[in-house]
């Protein structure tokens, strides 16, 4: 039986789909794939994709497909009892799509894209790893171990998009590296929740002390009173680091200023929609809704994003 989601489309992490076509997957049609995926899962993004050339946007598609699923099954809770396998198996997809076998749309996809931009196979499969060890409890000491933590992780899909876009200078590759930890702590910030029942503590245990916290005191609810304070001082520092990023905007050029204009734009706020929440995090997962991305463009206006820095 074919998993779907709510909306009703095929479930992404279905391991093989050719049955459902009576064939195999052509190239153009896994691309179609992948986009619908986008569209249905990151609508912000599927926005931005119709301003850059089509063969960078199939490109990201596929990326973004391949890390979805991966995230899904590192998230979904029917997943729970062989979350590990289920990596496992897909990592073992993109090892016989790198050996032109795939038998997934999103990995027939990108094997074509990796062989049209010179793609480091060696970053996909970073990023997979990450997701395994995400799979299992997970805690971290020191602010500089989250930071470590997330460029294997979402620094490595950064690498990519930059290397699809073209932006291969040396002196982005710091600026884009800061803009993908940003969004990978927002991302842990917004998604307390659901990590903290799955034992995944992205709060360093360090800045937990400075205010008198412990794991322990995270996985009450309510929450202990200093939680305000720690949500607090995380946010402002994941600003703080946002603003490193900012020079990468303005500096690619192009068709990549607007795309990275909007995924800076985006995690911003989405950062600030976390700040909002508060505790409310423990019971939600708060959403950015295109509405909010759209207005936060329209205010902001590409001449105007220094204004946002303040």
């Amino acid at each position: 039986m074919v998993r779907k989601h709510l909306n009703g489309f095929v479930a992404p992490w279905t391991s093989d789909l050719s049955y459902t076509h009576g064939c195999h997957w052509t190239t153009d049609a896994s691309y179609r794939y992948c986009m619908k995926i986008v569209r249905d899962s990151d609508p912000n993004l599927s926005l931005w994709m119709h301003l850059i050339p089509k063969k960078q946007a199939k490109a990201l598609a596929a990326v973004y497909a391949v890390a979805r699923i991966a995230d899904d099954l590192t998230d979904e809770n029917q997943f729970v009892s062989m979350r590990r396998d289920a990596l496992s198996a897909w990592l073992d997809t993109f090892e016989r799509a790198c050996m032109e076998d795939a038998n997934h749309p999103a990995m027939v996809a990108l094997a074509d894209s990796m062989k049209h931009f010179n793609m480091d196979a060696g970053l996909v499969r970073k990023y997979l790893l990450s997701c395994m060890d995400e799979s299992n409890p997970i805690r971290f000491d020191t602010w500089e171990h989250v930071e470590n933590f997330a460029r294997d992780s979402f620094g490595s899909l950064g690498k990519i998009v930059m290397c699809v876009m073209g932006l291969d200078r040396t002196e982005l590759q710091y600026w884009a590296e800061r803009m993908s930890i940003a969004v990978f702590i927002t991302c842990r910030l917004r998604d307390l929740s659901v990590d903290l029942p799955k034992g995944r503590v992205f709060l360093p245990l360090e800045h937990l002390e400075r205010y008198g916290m412990k794991v322990q005191d995270l996985l009450t609810i309510p929450p202990a009173k200093p939680f305000g304070a720690v949500l607090e001082s995380a946010v402002e520092r994941t600003r703080w680091i946002y603003r490193e990023a900012y020079p990468l905007v303005m500096e690619a050029g192009g068709y990549a200023t607007a795309l990275l204009a909007g995924l800076w734009l985006g995690g911003r706020s989405l950062l600030r929609l976390v700040d909002r929440t508060g505790t409310g995090l423990y019971q939600t997962r708060p959403a950015l809704s295109v509405f909010v991305f759209v207005r936060t463009m329209m205010g902001a206006g590409l001449e105007r994003i220094p204004e946002v820095l303040t």
